[in-house]
């Protein structure tokens, strides 16, 4: 039956073009919004994870409650014990200190001075690969090499300009270090690096996490614990039961410097991001059922009315309203698939060629955000984006039929024979 319905559809185009063609549009147009939501969704949760949030992150509480998570009275002190508690009790973790802090770098030459803020990092480039593999930092350099001495440092490619500096040259940063006192150090350039994130790119200054520590005098501690679950992804369910169970155990909030634990949704502003684009997703799949639907539902009623006399001589041959709906059920069910498989074709071609280059954004980030926004946003393909095309290719159509096909069982049998004579 499917097949003699299919040729059917084959011979008859002006029955089955337009249906599939309108079904093939919205495949692809699904299957390229999901995929570009999904990587859209996953390159926030990767680049704030990387750069700011962790999976988890542990500070002070008094750092969170005034959201001056950067501050450096407000650091926390006692890191390898703290480090060393969390291995143990958390094995499926792997917990990485750092510290950020704003300074002043200044790149004098003879007698004419130049300055400029930026925001100071402090990263375990020493001692193991972990950080410097996580970070990407020997693929983010755009020249020069990593700090492999004390007192060496890598500037952002923006800033390196800016400035107009050069490899190898001195410069001197200057800040406050742990005590409120003036810390003061020279560095040495050894290279530059481009993360792709706005908010960095413009003044990015890293250094050896153990040379910040001891300009700032800030030994055994950091502004911040960072922990990264060792199977590579974020674990949303684990993670909120894994901060909730440490922050009960650890009284955190009733001590203002004591630890508190928080999740990568809970930083950044990223839970009702996170929740909108989930939201958005779901929401759209819906709405191209809906608008599908209604567009074949009327496909279907003109149709029913171009073939009024088609379906009439199969009524008065014989032939059961009920065998005669299904059949039409069957028609769209075939058309779906053909406008699946057309729009899988058509779509899955341009969601793969953002997966791989990516869509440049750099020119439409402006303004202040808390959360750290990659300039280069890539869609990313999986199951998830097939079914959000296939769903709505195949629940439009059948919709749209079943409902158009109702009409059959309004038709009066005893007047079919009249009908056909009177055409």
């Amino acid at each position: 039956m499917i097949r003699f319905l299919t040729l059917g559809l084959v011979r008859d185009k002006h029955r089955s073009w337009g249906p599939v063609a309108m079904v093939a549009l919205g495949v692809a147009l699904c299957v390229l919004l999901e995929a570009w939501m999904s990587g859209a969704r996953n390159s926030y949760i990767e680049t704030n994870a990387l750069l700011s949030t962790g999976h988890v992150k542990i500070q002070t509480a008094k750092a969170i409650g005034d959201h001056q998570e950067k501050a450096l009275d407000l650091a926390l002190l006692g890191l390898g014990d703290l480090v060393g508690e969390l291995e143990k009790n958390q094995p499926d973790l792997e917990w990485v200190p750092r510290v950020y802090f704003g300074a002043l770098l200044d790149a004098s030459l003879n007698e004419t001075g130049t300055q400029a803020p930026v925001a100071g990092m402090g990263f375990a480039l020493w001692g193991g690969k972990s950080e410097v593999e996580r970070l990407k930092l020997r693929q983010n350099l755009t020249q020069g090499r990593l700090p492999v001495e004390p007192n060496q440092a890598l500037v952002s490619d923006r800033l390196f300009k800016t400035l107009g500096l050069h490899l190898g040259q001195k410069v001197t940063m200057i800040g406050s270090d742990f005590n409120g006192s003036m810390a003061v150090v020279n560095l040495e350039v050894v290279g530059t690096l481009r993360f792709g994130v706005a908010q960095l790119d413009k003044g990015a200054l890293v250094m050896n996490l153990g040379d910040v520590q001891r300009v700032l005098a800030l030994e055994d501690g950091a502004t911040e614990l960072l922990g990264f679950f060792k199977a590579g992804r974020y674990l949303p369910e684990r993670a909120a039961a894994l901060a909730k169970h440490y922050n009960l155990e650890h009284h955190s909030g009733e001590t203002p410097f004591g630890p508190r634990m928080l999740t990568l949704e809970e930083q950044n502003d990223l839970e009702s991001l996170l929740k909108t684009v989930e939201a958005t997703g779901a929401a759209t799949t819906w709405v191209f059922v809906l608008v599908l639907g209604v567009l074949l539902l009327n496909a279907g009623l003109m149709g029913g009315v171009r073939r009024y006399g088609e379906l009439g001589l199969r009524l008065a041959l014989g032939e059961s309203k009920r065998h005669l709906y299904l059949s039409l059920v069957a028609e769209s069910l075939v058309v779906g698939l053909t406008g699946c498989t057309l729009g899988l074709a058509l779509g899955l071609p341009f969601a793969l060629y953002l997966q791989n280059h990516g869509l440049d954004l750099q020119g439409m980030i402006t303004g202040q955000t808390a959360m750290l926004i990659s300039d280069t946003i890539r869609a990313e393909v999986s199951l998830k984006t097939l079914a959000a095309g296939l769903l709505p290719g195949l629940l439009a159509p059948l919709l749209g039929s079943s409902l158009a096909g109702l009409v059959i069982f309004g038709r009066d049998t005893s007047q079919l024979f009249k009908e056909l004579e009177a055409t």
